[in-house]
């Protein structure tokens, strides 16, 4: 069951966002390459609810800055969730805070100047 749920996942995904997106499957892990430096890990949780637990970058609720990255761990996330958490981290190379603030809004809009828009 591992690889089903881990497959479904990776299908998902390629349906979301095209065969342009690295992803690559480590034993029991599926590793989503964001293509600016940041990963999304996927393993499998739950098999018969399917839920995952998911490893990925994010800016903390204090963060001023794109350099204010850290690493969360989340248990039981379903499969929209990954969906937009990976949407995030292909976006803003981390998932935002609920509120961020006026400094990292502005630190993300100089970044993504200077990066080519994603396909």
């Amino acid at each position: 069951m591992n690889e089903s749920g881990l497959a479904t996942v990776e299908r998902e995904l390629r349906r979301r966002f095209g065969s342009s997106l690295q992803m690559r499957t480590e034993g029991a892990v599926l590793i989503v390459d964001a293509g600016n430096g940041a990963s999304v890990h996927v393993t499998l949780d739950d098999a018969d609810r399917p839920s995952f637990i998911l490893s990925y970058p994010c800016f903390g609720s204090d963060a001023h800055s794109h350099r204010d990255v850290e690493d969360r761990t989340a248990r039981g996330v379903l499969l929209p969730a990954i969906v937009g958490i990976v949407d995030a981290v292909l976006t803003h190379g981390a998932v935002l805070p609920e509120f961020p603030s006026a400094a990292l809004r502005r630190s993300l809009q100089r970044r993504s100047r200077r990066r080519p828009p994603r396909k």
